[in-house]
């Protein structure tokens, strides 16, 4: 939590409301802090896969196209337990 009051990239986030390993209110804890441009997708009603394939779709085109009002982004590849955050890109 420390780190996401200083982050400045852009971030996507997912959370898994039924999650019974990683409560959700620790991922929205995380994407409240987080201070750089950020996205949250919510599973609803899945568990601790979050969105599975679903999600690594989004991830994947998150990552490739990052829409008019952002520079292109530079792959960096994080993917924290839980899925808190789960893309963080560098700007060039």
């Amino acid at each position: 939590m420390t780190m996401a009051a200083h982050a400045d990239v852009p971030a996507l986030f997912s959370v898994a409301l039924m999650d019974d390993v990683c409560p959700p209110s620790t991922v929205f804890a995380a994407y409240n802090h987080y201070t750089g441009p950020k996205e949250i997708d919510v599973w609803p009603y899945n568990m601790h896969e979050g969105g599975g394939v679903h999600q690594e779709d989004r991830r994947l085109r998150w990552l490739h196209d990052p829409g008019p009002e952002l520079p292109p982004r530079v792959l960096t590849w994080s993917r924290f337990h839980c899925g808190a955050v789960q893309a963080v890109t560098c700007q060039e």
